[in-house]
């Protein structure tokens, strides 16, 4: 089961429904050989993430995605289908103040950064290897987007 929650008032920030949200998500394990995998979404503002970011990791000030796994490295690959992979905390602030920065869609760029922290979710660490599945994980999920 996949649990997505929007802060209140930010829904205007992300043009995405939960359900879409969801196929995103799905398409996103799928892509990276973890199907039927749940997780939480929590779609936050920055001064959210700023104390989760505080909290959690000492750091100051807001950050894209905090991604808080389940399982360390090692116990993800004996994983079954099935299993919640953890929680996801996505600053929509940030994802629209970078994806104008970059020139890139908001929808676009939320669901690379989502990619990217499922990635971590799974047991990746930034590389290669994290880099090339968040570009094959954020591409079966516009695809399913847009068939959504």
């Amino acid at each position: 089961m996949m649990q997505i929650r929007k802060a209140h008032g930010l829904s205007w920030l992300l043009p995405v429904s939960r359900m879409e949200l969801q196929v995103c998500v799905e398409a996103i394990c799928a892509a990276i050989g973890h199907e039927g995998a749940s997780l939480d979404l929590n779609l936050v503002d920055d001064a959210e993430i700023a104390e989760l970011n505080s909290s959690f990791l000492g750091c100051d000030g807001p950050t894209n995605i905090l991604s808080f796994p389940s399982a360390d490295a090692e116990s993800v690959k004996e994983m079954q289908k099935g299993w919640h992979m953890g929680w996801l905390a996505l600053s929509l602030d940030t994802t629209v103040r970078e994806a104008f920065l970059y020139q890139q869609d908001v929808t676009e760029h939320a669901i690379r950064l989502i990619s990217h922290g499922v990635l971590h979710l799974a047991g990746y660490d930034h590389g290669e290897e994290m880099f090339d599945l968040t570009d094959k994980a954020a591409a079966g999920a516009l695809s399913a987007l847009a068939t959504a």
